[in-house]
């Protein structure tokens, strides 16, 4: 089945032109294209599709000439096929987008795996090369590449006993190193849900066709084996571009029998070389990774790469690798019509600044930097997000993205976050213990300044209640802000039972239990930064919901019911992530122009 496109005044002046080539017969199918301008007179169109679409090969390669009357050269015996008619074809789906590379073209795909049909079905993540002018074979090699070769992906956890993943999904080529291809992986679809990040470097990918042994059979139905060294040809050697191949080669040896290893040697941090079986730059489970882009971002010298990894079920989780250790930063959820809509599309404006995704339904635009979600220095300190410091300065306080202000990527310590000396406040960091033991009275987070600017007893009171954040700080000792809650809820009884809440609850706030910046190695779902502070403040609303007087004053008033369901044990229902994601309605926004 071929398809007509047309594409008008990009490549080669104002004049149109028109493509003829393969593509997918739906949009839940994984197709590719890849233009090639060689000088002024020649463009070579690279396009893939799965065999679904019933034409007898899955990758063509197209030489187009705008000087042609017709402004085609296109015919059965110049586009040239990758492997097997549809009958008996491997089924491949294709992944991102072709790279050149040292004269060669790569590309990713998944398929059925032929070596293992004889035991089993199953699908294995590969990578095919093919000479850039690859113009196929003669006779009876007509219209078929001569320099197809295709290897497996390696992305396994490490150990005797290793999970593979063999569902490609994505890949991204690194910003910060143009030699290094991440990929998003996953776990069949009908398996327990688990993903991985692996990293490959184009150098290894040329090294493993250029040494690897082949793989191949005997007869049609035996098991797939090495081939010996000596029945391989030499010169050439199979895939080759110096020579013409022999119709011997491009039929018989494909298939390397060396994986591609996870291999990424990118440094800053340092991180140490990976072989082939080091484990996968970043494991989740719980989720499936669909789609990923990555953004290069420089702090104090250091150069990370940022991951915006999509997920089968419309979440964006932020990531990034410090040294050797994945971090989760934050889980966007997007505000979808239904929880199963995958993240279909994922791309990065020029300027770094938004990430745009679409689903079946809508495109969203998201900022690449959501530093605001952070409150207090030790919000934006402890969530050690790259994009983010505390600005420290009197009058423009706040997490903002900046690598000026206040920000440790190692430790996440909050020993730089300054001690305040205002009026007392309430505060998001979590207390901390008196240091001056002489006083043992506690107070709120904070020091009291008095008329003259004196400290009273020349000493700064900080909680000792217990470590949490904000609204915990007001109700923990009643003989202490019996004034605050008496006008804050009414009448003792309600302070009374405010105290009580507070006793059964204070720990379960704690900054050890709230666990914020979790590891991405963690077999628990994600909950951002921002999802915590909200059932903070939602149980706080809950407990104790603030109202108007008759003089449309706040007040606060207890909630019976919600106090009775805590005393029980009884939870709240989970709450979702607020989204910063925006829906971008009404548009036809394509992947490309985003």
């Amino acid at each position: 089945m071929f398809q007509t496109a047309t594409q008008s005044g990009t490549l080669m002046g104002d004049q149109d032109w028109n493509a003829v080539g393969i593509s997918a017969s739906g949009p839940g199918q994984d197709a590719m294209t890849f233009i090639k301008v060689e000088g002024e007179n020649m463009i070579t169109f690279f396009s893939g599709a799965p065999t679904q679409i019933r034409y007898n090969y899955a990758f063509s390669r197209t030489v187009i000439d705008p000087d042609s009357p017709d402004s085609v050269v296109v015919s059965t015996d110049t586009s040239v096929s990758t492997w097997i008619e549809s009958s008996t074809s491997l089924d491949p789906s294709f992944i991102g987008q072709p790279i050149e590379y040292n004269g060669k073209i790569y590309f990713f795909f998944r398929e059925e795996a032929v070596e293992a049909r004889n035991v089993a079905k199953v699908v294995y993540s590969r990578v095919g090369q093919v000479c850039a002018n690859d113009a196929g074979g003669t006779q009876d090699g007509a219209g078929k590449f001569t320099t197809f070769l295709k290897a497996r992906l390696s992305c396994a956890t490490a150990g005797d006993f290793q999970m593979s993943f063999d569902y490609l999904h994505g890949i991204f080529r690194s910003p910060q190193n143009q030699n290094i291809i991440f990929g998003a992986f996953t776990t069949p679809e009908f398996s327990f849900a688990a993903s991985a990040i692996c990293a490959y470097d184009l150098a290894e990918i040329e090294a493993v066709f250029a040494t690897s042994a082949f793989k191949g059979q005997s007869t049609g139905s035996s098991l797939w084996l090495n081939v010996p060294n000596n029945d391989v040809p030499e010169n050439p050697r199979p895939g080759e571009c110096s020579a013409p191949q022999p119709i011997s080669s491009y039929t018989k040896f494909q298939l390397m029998s060396k994986q591609v290893p996870n291999k990424a040697d990118y440094s800053s941090p340092p991180r140490t070389v990976l072989d082939a079986n080091s484990p996968p730059l970043i494991l989740l489970q719980l989720y499936r990774f669909q789609k990923l882009v990555v953004q290069e971002m420089a702090v104090s010298g250091l150069e990370f790469d940022i991951f915006f990894l999509g997920t089968s079920e419309g979440q964006i989780l932020k990531a990034y690798i410090y040294g050797e250790t994945p971090r989760i930063v934050e889980e966007i959820l997007l505000d979808l019509d239904s929880d199963d809509e995958a993240i279909n599309v994922l791309k990065i404006s020029k300027d770094g600044t938004r990430i745009f995704a679409s689903t079946t339904s809508r495109v969203y635009s998201i900022p690449t930097e959501n530093c605001q979600r952070f409150k207090t220095c030790a919000e934006c300190v402890e969530g050690q997000d790259p994009a983010c410091s505390w600005e420290a300065a009197q009058g423009r306080q706040g997490c903002v993205a900046s690598h000026d202000g206040l920000m440790d990527l190692e430790n996440g310590s909050i020993a730089l976050c300054p001690v305040a000396s205002s009026t007392t406040t309430l505060q998001t960091s979590p207390a901390t213990p008196a240091t001056d033991t002489t006083d043992q009275t506690p107070s709120l987070t904070g020091t009291t300044t008095g008329k003259d600017g004196q400290t009273p007893n020349s000493k700064t009171q900080t909680g000792e209640c217990e470590e949490g954040p904000r609204m915990e700080l007001s109700i923990c000792y009643p003989w202490i802000l019996s004034s605050v809650l008496i006008v804050c809820c009414c009448n003792i009884p309600t302070c009374i039972a405010l105290f009580l809440s507070c006793k059964k609850r204070k720990k379960n706030y704690s900054p050890s239990n709230l666990n914020r910046n979790r590891d991405a190695s963690q077999k628990v779902p994600l909950r951002s930064m921002e999802r915590l502070n909200s059932e903070v403040d939602e149980e706080a609303d809950e407990l104790c919901p603030m109202t108007q007087t008759d003089n449309g004053s706040p007040h606060r008033s207890i909630n019976e019911n919600s106090l009775h369901e805590k005393k029980n044990g009884q939870s709240s229902a989970p709450l979702r992530i607020p989204s910063t994601a925006t829906p971008v309605r009404g548009t036809t926004v394509s992947a490309s122009e985003a």
